[in-house]
């Protein structure tokens, strides 16, 4: 009988997927159910039995005295990734699901272990009991392959995501501008559409790249995409450059030519994880041009 496992990681999209090279080692010998939240859920729903909304009803309730989760599953093994100083979480899921093994790990690894997140996840849930979990091994396979490939790619589109979830990793809206421009021309761009994607994260940046792209510019902007239709979008590029961001961890995780643009960031802890990835550092004085950008992405088209 297949060990039901319960996983708990409320997260943004890009520490959400972080799970995916663990639930595709264990997806085939335990039944796993994750609660999280969305949009991170949505693409990991093909590699567990269920998924809930961690904003859903009752969930919040863990931290109070009275919890009231809706729809807690039976588990033998619960694993959850959340601060929970005084240890009130824990107590309330061994109260809630007697029997249980119930653990609670840090989101992230420390900043002293200089390991990835996804390594991170990984040794927690071999720690909770999870015997054929190897974490060092999932990391190699999901540098190796992509886990979310899809069928069907057509590959007629350069993406380009300015956004991230903190401005302090942002390169500036001038840096994306000069970067497009140059990329979208035709000597370059090979008949592929450039493609804008904006975020309610860049919602402040729509105006800006409206105003200046659009004159004579032979691309599109694509605001705010759902999980399904970012899917589709991924399933047409053939490359992808973006910042440190959850959407660059989709990009690459599905096997997209991806240039990943670090800034403030540890490059350690979140390269994304995919078989085609060039990683490029600016430090905070904004030393990097476009030009470096445009040399890994031309490396990568050259190769597909």
């Amino acid at each position: 009988m297949m060990v039901k496992i319960l996983i708990i990681r409320p997260a943004a999209l890009g520490d959400t997927l972080m799970l995916l090279p663990s639930l595709d080692r264990i997806r085939h010998s335990a039944n796993i159910v994750l609660v999280g939240r969305r949009p991170g859920i949505d693409y990991l729903r093909p590699f567990v039995e269920g998924c809930l909304d961690f904003e859903g009803a009752g969930w919040h309730t863990l931290f109070t005295d009275e919890p009231e989760p809706a729809n807690l599953p039976s588990a033998d093994i619960a694993s959850v990734f959340l601060k929970d100083v005084d240890g009130k979480v824990k107590r309330n899921l061994e109260s809630l699901l007697p029997g249980t093994r119930v653990h609670v790990f840090p989101g992230l690894p420390r900043k002293t272990e200089e390991i990835h997140a996804a390594l991170h996840l990984a040794r927690c849930l071999r720690a909770a009991g999870c015997e054929s979990l190897n974490p060092e091994e999932c990391i190699e396979k999901a540098l190796g392959r992509p886990l979310l490939q899809v069928d069907g790619s057509t590959g007629k589109r350069i993406l380009f995501h300015p956004g991230s979830g903190s401005r302090q990793k942002n390169h500036s809206p001038e840096f994306w501008l000069n970067l497009i421009r140059t990329l979208s021309n035709p000597g370059f761009s090979r008949g592929l559409q450039p493609s804008l994607l904006l975020g309610p994260a860049e919602e402040g940046l729509r105006s800006f790249f409206e105003e200046r792209l659009h004159n004579g510019w032979n691309g599109v902007i694509l605001f705010s995409p759902g999980p399904e239709d970012l899917i589709s979008l991924m399933r047409e590029g053939a490359l992808y450059i973006g910042q440190d961001s959850g959407v660059t961890h989709l990009a690459a995780m599905m096997g997209l030519p991806t240039v990943a643009l670090f800034r403030n960031s540890s490059i350690k802890m979140w390269k994304p994880l995919g078989p085609r990835i060039r990683v490029l550092r600016d430090e905070m004085d904004g030393s990097m041009g476009t030009s470096a950008v445009v040399k890994e992405a031309e490396s990568l088209l050259g190769s597909v």
